[in-house]
């Protein structure tokens, strides 16, 4: 945010207070973590199944989201676009984290509510579960064998 708020308001100096509410707002912004995601990431956690993170959240934020629930605490690794100045869809967040967890494409089942964020994974080989609906995630989760 620090560096995208200046050259939005530059760009649209009538949206100037919208724009900085982004910021000094973000808070009222953060909903509640859904507990089906919860109980998912618990439940991959016991059985030993390495928990990664790639979001497009402002970096300001990964703070206060991660502060939201313990669950949280499974991930090894959170890859933020904002620190790596690449966003989904673009594969080059999704080869980052590759790298980062020595991990192969083949080897994540990567969860998002994006559709081209899906589509990116999976031209990439990712497998992949567009999440539209909280009560769909542990039948994904169970039908490819993770839970």
């Amino acid at each position: 945010m620090a560096d995208t708020i200046p050259a939005l308001i530059a760009r649209h100096p009538h949206y100037a207070n919208a724009i900085s509410a982004w910021r000094d707002r973000a808070g009222e912004m953060l909903s509640e973590i859904v507990a089906e995601s919860v109980a998912a990431i618990d439940a991959l956690a016991a059985k030993g199944v390495p928990l990664y993170a790639i979001t497009n959240m402002p970096a300001e934020w990964i703070g206060p989201v991660t502060a939201l629930s313990p669950a949280f605490k499974h991930f090894k690794d959170i890859v933020v676009s904002a620190h790596e100045r690449t966003i989904k869809p673009d594969r080059r967040l999704f080869e980052i984290t590759c790298e980062r967890s020595g991990l192969a494409p083949g080897d994540f089942f990567f969860i998002d509510d994006s559709a081209p964020n899906i589509e990116t994974a999976r031209t990439m080989g990712f497998h992949a579960h567009l999440f539209d609906d909280p009560a769909a995630l542990r039948p994904a989760l169970e039908a490819c064998g993770l839970l």
